[in-house]
């Protein structure tokens, strides 16, 4: 993964890993990747599996919730605490029901 998202030639990563206790060759590492690559293909494999017969498959929108929770949680603290709170960004989806419903609503108001 590091070498991949990085673009290190093994060498260098293996430079960079190595200590005066343990050195690292690109062969080692290496050997180590593809290690550990079949010992996690089943379980690839099986989440591959598990996305494609999803009923909902959806993008990782990390991000733009990391930002609506910090929006939600600034504007609550600046609040005086005797007024009523707006609903959470998340509240439409914090549970299976909660989501069905927010889906439903969704629904009703494209018609």
């Amino acid at each position: 993964m590091l070498a991949g998202q990085f673009a290190l030639p093994f060498n260098r990563l293996a430079t960079l890993l190595s200590t005066p206790a343990k050195r690292f060759s690109a062969g080692s590492l290496g050997r180590l990747l593809h290690y550990v690559a079949k010992r996690f293909l089943p379980v690839y494999l099986e989440l591959w599996a598990q996305l494609a017969n999803a009923d909902v498959l959806a993008g990782d929108d990390t991000t733009c919730r990391v930002l609506e929770v910090a929006a939600h949680c600034r504007k609550q603290r600046s609040r005086d605490a005797r007024r009523p709170e707006d609903p959470a960004p998340w509240a439409g989806y914090r549970t299976p029901k909660a989501a069905e419903e927010s889906l439903r609503r969704c629904e009703q108001l494209e018609r």
